[in-house]
């Protein structure tokens, strides 16, 4: 493991590479988006000039070659592989996708070319997956790691198989309520105020208790069925009017919005 090195895969708008680089961490961000790659470039200049910052355009796949990528041009973090969340976002009022050819990596080929990150960030609309299965084929895990919850169930015990036995699920509405501890734990101050979207937090200076394996899997149960009844493609949005459905997904303490699934070994 390389203490210094984080992996920020779905690097956006590099709101979370930017954090990263703050705490003095070098960052490996990879992201499919070729407008947001460049973008990313010229904001980040002159700490790729520097050797701290590596940007890799593609999209992390299961294999090595060419992919269909689906831009969304109404949410740029909404860009995805996979035609099915393009036909729920469609649901939820964004159309817009249009289809791109981008280079594709397996996530064992970052592992090889750039080390084991002490952290690794994964948030890339469906397939965060596919990065838990690869950790089962590297010699060492990141301390750290972080996906956003998509099968939240599945995720906590995969992790937990790969060798992860401390969790902490985040809602990701709460980041921007996050505060760096004073002093922080990993990397110095970066004095940021979190916006919404960014990943916010992580390691030592995630607020809140760490969990076991068991408790975890009960929360991420518990997420699992409130995003059932009333996430965005709940069965209360799906068939009660407005008026009826907002008392009742606040009643599900806020389960509609994402969380992120943290953990640690």
């Amino acid at each position: 493991m390389t203490p210094d090195l984080i992996f920020d895969i779905g690097m956006h708008q590099g709101e979370d590479t930017d954090f990263y680089l703050r705490k003095g961490f070098r960052v490996v961000a990879v992201d499919a988006n070729p407008d947001l790659c460049d973008r990313n470039a010229h904001r980040f200049e002159r700490e790729i000039q520097d050797g701290r910052l590596t940007i890799v355009n593609a999209a992390i796949a299961e294999k090595a070659g060419k992919v269909r990528f689906y831009l969304n041009d109404c949410r740029s973090d909404w860009g995805t592989l996979y035609e099915s969340l393009v036909r729920r976002n469609e649901r939820r009022g964004s159309p817009g996708h249009r289809p791109i050819e981008v280079e594709s990596l397996r996530p064992e080929t970052l592992f090889e070319k750039y080390g084991i990150p002490y952290y690794m960030k994964v948030d890339i609309e469906g397939a965060d997956w596919i990065c838990l299965q690869a950790l089962g084929h590297v010699h060492e895990l990141p301390r750290y790691i972080s996906v956003e919850n998509d099968k939240p169930v599945r995720q906590v015990r995969q992790l937990a198989k790969l060798g992860y036995y401390r969790f902490k699920i985040v809602s990701q509405r709460s980041v921007p309520e996050q505060r760096e501890p004073t002093p922080p734990i990993e990397g110095r101050a970066a004095n940021i105020h979190f916006q919404l979207g960014s990943s916010g937090l992580f390691g030592g200076d995630l607020p809140g208790t760490w969990m076991t394996k068991d408790e975890a899997t009960r929360v991420a149960s518990k997420v699992a069925i409130s995003q059932k009844i009333v996430g965005l493609e709940g069965l209360v949005r799906q068939s009660w009017p407005a008026l009826i459905r907002t008392p009742i997904e606040r009643l599900f303490w806020r389960g509609f919005h994402w969380f992120d699934i943290h953990a640690a070994r």
